[in-house]
């Protein structure tokens, strides 16, 4: 899929990453030439639709807040809900990074 990581790509980045850890996911992120974003959810965390749609919210918000040049690997550590709080890490994630790399 266009703009997802390989395998090759996260094993690499895992090594280098810095980490943003919020109660809902951990965010492993390095700088990179262009967009790119993995998942690693499990089963366990919610449905086929739950985790899909929690992939749509995590890179429209991430694309909206200019994360442009931006590899990430989202690693869900707590049971899918698309509530308030997931809202505000993922943009506690983007003013992390803004500030960290400025």
């Amino acid at each position: 899929m266009i703009g997802s990581l390989s395998a090759k790509e996260i094993s690499t980045m895992l090594g280098r990453s810095q980490v943003f850890k919020s109660p809902l996911f951990l965010a492993h992120y390095v700088r990179g030439s262009e967009f790119k974003v993995g998942f690693s959810i499990r089963r366990s965390f919610g449905s086929a639709v739950e985790r899909n749609r929690f992939k749509r919210v995590v890179r429209s918000r991430l694309k909206k807040n200019n994360m442009a040049s931006l590899c990430v690997l989202i690693k869900v550590i707590s049971k899918i809900n698309l509530s308030d709080q997931l809202y505000t890490d993922l943009n506690l994630f983007c003013s992390h990074v803004t500030k960290i790399n400025n």
